[in-house]
């Protein structure tokens, strides 16, 4: 009988609850206390890529852009969104700021497991060789 009077009770608090929500079940959550700089750039070629329907990362690996396969390991999340003028998958951009530790910061809509280093970007604009 406590079933029955405590059934409803979840069903009507989840529905109250879900228009006030932002769903965040698929994004990824990362403590980064304690982060430190593993990387600093300075002009370093980087592309820009989608991860979801609103985050862009950058992809830095001059081997691997030429390739045209990206390690997970190689992915960086800006701190902050990205300008929207270079919010355009495929771009080439000089890239100087500093990979964080922080780690686990984005994924893949079909990928269960998070990655992503933090990025703090200092200055970024395209590159010379283009898209």
């Amino acid at each position: 009988m406590k079933f029955l009077i405590i059934s409803p009770l979840l069903i009507f608090g989840a529905a109250a609850g879900a228009g006030c929500e932002k769903d965040t079940s698929s994004i990824p959550s990362q403590s980064c206390d304690n982060e430190r700089i593993l990387a600093s750039y300075q002009n370093k070629e980087a592309i820009v890529t989608r991860t979801q329907p609103d985050t862009y990362c950058l992809i830095v690996d001059s081997l691997d852009i030429s390739k045209g396969s990206f390690l997970l390991d190689n992915y960086l999340v800006p701190s902050t969104p990205l300008p929207v003028q270079y919010q355009v998958e495929g771009l080439r951009v000089l890239l100087t700021g500093r990979k964080k530790s922080c780690y686990g910061l984005t994924t893949f809509p079909t990928l269960r497991s998070s990655f992503g280093y933090k990025l703090e970007i200092d200055d970024i604009r395209p590159s010379t060789t283009g898209k």
